[in-house]
């Protein structure tokens, strides 16, 4: 996501609540917009001993992350299908 001035008024992906025209917000091409107020999604901090030497656990916890910043942008049941569409086009791997 990056910073930019909206060009119009428009609503916060995250808090649902109106931005106006000329507002700095955050923006993304697939994510939407979102105010630069609205806090970032809680990330899960990787365990440093098990992240060392176990591929799983960092996709684990990479995979974790995607979907909680999907579930704050769109809410659950959007998060489960790009989940889904995720594993299916690119494997449980992904």
């Amino acid at each position: 996501m990056r910073i930019i001035t909206a060009k119009f008024a428009g609503k916060c992906r995250k808090c649902n609540e109106r931005f106006e025209a000329g507002e700095k917000i955050m923006w993304d091409r697939c994510l939407g917009s979102r105010h630069t107020s609205c806090p970032e999604p809680e990330v899960v901090e990787r365990d440093p001993e098990r992240a060392r030497d176990n591929a799983e656990y960092n996709a684990g916890v990479a995979d974790y992350n995607r979907w909680k910043e999907d579930r704050a942008m769109f809410g659950d049941e959007v998060a489960d299908a790009l989940d889904i569409e995720r594993e299916l086009r690119f494997g449980s791997d992904y």
